[in-house]
């Protein structure tokens, strides 16, 4: 067994209670556990933890955020009269890498046991967990939902480590009605909408995928806002606290690349007609006023997916943040925002606004769903909405799109040369990653690639859990294109990632030694790259792909760094792994 990433972790735990160990029983009628990538990333070092989304949504390669519709399942359920305990075992194994799991988990007590597939790059550690929690609780039935696990139901439910499948993108009302059976003592479930379960003769049932919702409930963030401490302004670590917070589900735009986009949620979910279902006003206003006063916290509010928002929506909620002491919000934005919204939002919140025309090149970003403005019409909107007291401007692009080439790619690295000259010293930020490690399951392209000028890799659940299990980054993918090769669409985001932060460097819009770092960082993930590339591997089904001691070496040494902090593009320099909503164990309740 190698030695564990990460250093040791300083004195905090379950909600202040100390260190988490064995005897830190967590009891709750559903226990939902958020896993991470690779379940024993700790201990290995034949699978290299190159962060191929480069930092871009501020995880590691452990992608330790779980998603919203947890707290949703949290609050929901608590009015039901059901209690709920939410474990990131992603977040804790990162913070605390000498804690034992396995007596961890032992000492859990619950009715039932949730974990999410809700992106497939949990593949692999969801169903070690299930198996992990199988072993300790034979009784207790595993409960699997989210996005990936509703489209691969019916091959997850095969796996004898997952007894349920809840399908659906809001499960609320069905997991209520199952956990009240469950305090029944029922061992069957036919009255449960969306439900795939093994019944008490072993044998699968699939009940009627008949719960569609209309209604979004909002979240109750009063237990985060226990937590919050005012950063130090000397802690260079320390992460500004931030929530999310989704205004709708579904999408009204139609991405092919995207498994939430319209179709996918029609072919997913079972829904026709509308396909965006919003939240009410006055849950999203309740929602930013459960974290009481944050003043002089550096918190703000980060809004996912403002793309079908119309006005009348959005100024109730940015008063709400105002209101409660939030002077930064976030909004991802599908079309440019009119400008007479902007200046009203600018009259509560300093927005920073993330925009995603996905390349240069009008013809690859509409193919990839996007190409609503031009470029020089974002560049002329960026000029209008700058004065008015917008924080930032941060323009995304991608990479793995269709008919994009390696050369298209560096001509989009060239244009955001030209946009950080622009608008230098003004907060214009380009970012560019690659879509890694997958294509999403459902989407319009892993349906149709050949349509689309993609080849697909791995289409069932164990295809993907084994390519997690690979050390090659390369390996893991699931597509790859006419126009880029797997290996291409890797070394080219690597190469496109360090030119623009190199630039950014020169431009001035980050300390050129915080540019030169990352490019050597960046330089080194290569190299290791092309040594495993090069390596012969022996496979092992269960156990991953061996590498030569070398390789090994150096991919241990990678990944214990490469794990023990976060970074991102926006400002590219390592901090601690605390402050995000999903890092809510990192908080102690009881502080003031």
């Amino acid at each position: 067994m190698s030695a564990p990433i990460g250093g040791e972790p300083p004195a905090l735990g379950l909600h202040g209670l100390g260190r988490p160990k064995a005897s830190d029983a967590v009891d709750a009628d559903l226990i939902l556990l958020h896993p991470p990538s690779i379940y024993d990333f700790r201990e290995r070092d034949d699978i290299f933890h190159a962060n191929l989304s480069t930092g871009d949504s501020g995880v590691t390669a452990v992608y330790e955020m779980y998603p919203l519709g947890f707290k949703s399942i949290e609050r929901h359920l608590a009015t039901a009269g059901h209690s709920v305990r939410i474990i990131n075992v992603a977040s804790l194994m990162l913070r605390y890498p000498t804690l034992d799991v396995h007596r961890f988990l032992s000492q859990m007590s619950a009715l039932a046991f949730g974990i999410d597939l809700h992106w497939m790059v949990h593949v692999q550690g969801s169903l070690a967990l299930a198996e992990e929690l199988k072993s300790l609780h034979r009784g207790i039935p595993v409960i699997f939902g989210g996005i990936s696990s509703t489209y691969f139901s019916d091959e997850l439910i095969q796996y004898p480590q997952v007894d349920m499948v809840m399908r659906g993108y809001d499960t609320l009302n069905p997991l209520a009605r199952l956990i009240s059976l469950l305090k029944s003592g029922a061992h069957e479930f036919p009255d449960v909408p969306n439900l795939v379960y093994k019944g008490s003769d072993g044998a699968v049932r699939e009940n009627e995928f008949s719960y569609l919702p209309e209604y979004i409930p909002g979240i109750d963030w009063s237990d985060y806002r226990k937590g919050i401490t005012t950063p130090s302004r000397n802690d260079k670590m320390k992460n500004p606290p931030y929530i999310l917070t989704l205004t709708s589900t579904g999408c009204a735009h139609n991405c092919p690349w995207c498994g939430g986009s319209r179709d996918a949620y029609r072919r997913i979910m079972g829904k026709k007609g509308k396909t965006v279902m919003y939240k009410p006003i006055d849950e999203l206003v309740r929602e930013v006023e459960s974290l009481g006063d944050v003043s002089n916290t550096g918190l703000f509010v980060y809004t996912l997916q403002w793309y079908c928002e119309p006005k009348d929506r959005i100024l109730p909620l940015v008063r709400a943040a105002r209101k409660v002491g939030i002077e930064k919000m976030q909004f991802e934005l599908f079309y440019l925002t009119p400008l007479d919204t902007v200046a009203d939002m600018c009259h509560f919140v300093k927005p920073t606004f993330n925009l995603s025309p996905q390349s240069h090149d009008l013809e690859i970003s509409r193919l990839s769903g996007r190409g609503t403005y031009t470029m020089e019409q974002m560049e002329a909107w960026i000029e209008k909405v700058l004065p008015m007291g917008v924080q930032s401007v941060n323009v995304w692009f991608f990479i793995g799109l269709e008919k994009q080439t390696p050369r298209s790619v560096y001509e989009t690295v060239d244009y955001c040369k030209n946009l950080l000259v622009r608008f230098k010293g003004r907060n214009v930020i380009p970012v560019i990653n690659p879509m890694v490690p997958f294509l999403d399951p459902g989407s319009t392209i892993f349906e149709e690639p050949e349509k689309h000028g993609y080849r697909i890799f791995h289409r069932t659940v164990e295809e993907h859990r084994r390519a997690m299990l690979s050390p090659n980054p390369i390996d893991r993918l699931n597509y790859e294109t006419d126009w880029m090769s797997r290996k291409e669409i890797v070394y080219t985001a690597f190469e496109a990632v360090k030119r623009l932060v190199i630039a950014k460097g020169e431009i001035g819009l980050i300390p050129k030694s915080f540019a030169e770092r990352s490019a050597v960082r960046l330089d080194r993930a290569v190299e290791i790259m092309r040594e495993i590339d090069e390596t012969a591997f022996i496979a092992s089904p269960d156990a991953g792909l061996r590498t030569n001691a070398s390789v090994k070496e150096k991919v241990r040494e990678y990944n214990r760094s490469q794990l023990s902090s976060r970074n991102d593009q926006i400002f590219p320099v390592e901090r601690a792994l605390d402050g995000k909503w999903f890092d809510e164990f990192e908080f102690n309740p009881t502080a003031s």
